[in-house]
């Protein structure tokens, strides 16, 4: 393992907010732990209760959403939608970026754009709604 490919590493532990990275190749195997991450103690939870999510499945008409296929960073790429514009089942409506690796966000139905519920950057989880059909 080259030494460029050991820094790496060494920054996406310290940028991230995993415990640990192990890599193995071949024959030879690294582990990287962040302890500054790992040691802090984590704070008291408190009581008090998060304002409701736009995407609150009770008030989602499933119908006329678009969620997200992957967890990591919203992007649009290029992608221009304004209301109006017909979405066509399997057209690219957005993607997940994650790891350096860009997944596209594809419609799983057909419908009139309306909006999107996040923005360019916005962090994503799986199965979020990502924008809204008419």
């Amino acid at each position: 393992m080259n030494f460029e490919t050991i820094q790496r590493l060494i920054a996406l532990a310290e940028t991230s907010e995993l415990g640990q990275i192990e890599v193995i190749d071949g024959t030879e195997r690294i582990k990287v732990v962040n302890t500054t991450k790992t040691s802090m103690p984590t704070p008291p939870k408190t009581a008090i209760s998060p304002a409701p999510l736009v995407d609150d499945d009770d008030n989602v008409d499933e119908s006329a959403v678009i969620r997200a296929t992957a967890v990591g960073k919203f992007c649009l790429d290029g992608i221009a939608l304004t209301t109006g514009d017909t979405i066509k089942a399997g057209d690219t409506v957005g993607g997940v970026l994650a790891l350096g690796v860009l997944t596209p966000i594809k419609a799983d139905k057909s419908g009139v754009f309306y909006e999107y519920l996040v923005k360019d950057g916005d962090k994503v989880e799986w199965g979020q709604a990502i924008l809204r059909l008419v």
